[in-house]
């Protein structure tokens, strides 16, 4: 294929867009066109709509600057279904570290920097790449050595000379921000981490999330940093970006396979930090009464649609449950309710992120389509913290869609109820 073909192809189906009738003519897929520009050299590329192909290289393998604190030993743990015996691994965390990258453009919201000679991922190290997905900000697809980068029309320049990045893949989501992001900052708010930079740069949707903003100040309240927001729709460069590669991690997109146990791991200690920092919220003034039962109810619209309302009738008839929705209520009001709750049932997602405010006797109740079965996140929390929780296999609609509406047999719920 010529450049000047393959060029007038992709501005019709990349640049402009092109309607839906000229991409079905043309029957081509972005990840074809993604595959044929990584067979040209970068020169060839930057006359292609600002592509360019760089060589992967991992952060886990740069020379890092100093090293916080050495892994710890944790547990992995599948989702417990009733009459199952789940996989649980002991495995250790990474040690966690500080790395500088210069020249580095980045944007906040992506795991993924440029550099003058480099383009760097932070990765899991024991994943293959064959079922890793780092496609995300500046990188639009990659093959097991290179990356072909879109770069962008245009990079603002930060006027400091260093600052630390507190972002990454699925920032803006509260579980990645409570058990990935936050995290850091046990390190960098130290009397070493204020020596490497007073700088912390960070979105602009923090300030606008009640939970993000609180435990970000929460975090700084003993050192006068000096915190930058930024938009997460641009893309910036900074003389040296300072990154502490996250001390607890799930593998953020994947291909062939939706869910393993192998996609994520969790630094008990870390985790332990964000709830000691947090927990004394519950104590300030709140005008809740204590809640025995909660479901944690969704909006209606949101991914991952299910029977809901069936559900919602059941626990609150048969059982004395409470509906209730967080996104209603405070970073305070959250903890004090899983706090004092005695038993949660909810659909996986971020909620549950909150499991680590729990007391031991308190039972949690989730459900996963059967398609995503393994996927491991909140199981794997609850066993660091020695908590009970038990899953409920759903029904997909779509088997190879992670992100399908699926299905709750009643039964199956009520008879977990009343097997407590």
């Amino acid at each position: 294929m010529s450049l000047r073909l393959l060029k007038s192809i992709i501005k019709r189906n990349l640049g402009d867009g092109g309607t839906k009738s000229v991409k079905n003519k043309i029957n081509y897929s972005l990840i074809f066109f993604y595959k044929t520009l990584l067979k040209f050299d970068r020169y060839e590329l930057a006359n292609i709509i600002r592509f360019t192909r760089k060589r992967l290289h991992f952060l886990d393998e740069e020379e890092s600057l100093f090293e916080f604190k050495k892994g710890c030993k944790s547990k992995i743990s599948e989702p417990y279904y009733y009459g199952y015996n789940p996989k649980i691994k002991s495995i250790y965390s990474p040690d966690i570290s500080l790395f500088v990258l210069k020249n580095s453009i980045f944007s906040i919201e992506s795991s993924n920097f440029l550099t003058d000679d480099k383009l760097i991922v932070e990765r899991i190290p024991r994943i293959n790449i064959d079922i890793a997905n780092y496609a995300t900000g500046l990188i639009k697809y990659h093959n097991h050595v290179n990356g072909l980068v879109k770069l962008p029309k245009s990079i603002k320049d930060l006027e400091i000379n260093e600052a630390y990045f507190l972002g990454g893949n699925g920032s803006f989501n509260y579980y990645h921000w409570m058990t990935e992001i936050l995290p850091k900052m046990e390190f960098i708010a130290t009397n070493k981490g204020i020596e490497f930079s007073k700088n912390i740069i960070v979105s602009e949707g923090v300030k606008k999330v009640d939970s993000f903003q609180i435990s970000l100040e929460l975090s700084c309240k003993h050192y006068n940093f000096n915190i930058i927001y930024i938009n997460p729709k641009l893309y910036f460069r900074i003389k040296n970006l300072l990154i502490i590669n996250k001390p607890s991690d799930i593998l953020f997109n994947s291909k062939n396979i939706l869910s393993d146990l192998s996609f994520c791991f969790y630094n008990k200690q870390s985790l332990s930090y964000v709830k000691s920092l947090l927990q004394n919220l519950k104590n300030d003034k709140i005008n809740l009464d204590s809640i025995d039962k909660v479901f944690l109810g969704r909006i209606e619209g949101s991914a991952r649609s299910y029977n809901q309302s069936e559900v919602k009738k059941m626990l609150e008839t048969e059982f004395n449950f409470k509906t209730i929705y967080l996104e209603n209520y405070l970073l305070k009001e959250q903890i004090f309710i899983f706090n004092n709750a005695k038993i949660i049932v909810g659909p996986s997602g971020a909620s549950w992120t909150n499991l680590i405010f729990c007391n031991s006797n308190c039972n949690l109740i989730s459900w996963l389509p059967s398609n995503i079965r393994s996927f491991s996140a909140f199981s794997s929390i609850a066993s660091n913290f020695d908590l009970n929780m038990e899953f409920i296999e759903a029904i997909p609609d779509k088997i190879n869609n992670l992100h399908t509406s699926y299905k709750i047999k009643l039964d199956d719920l009520r008879d977990l109820l009343q097997r407590l």
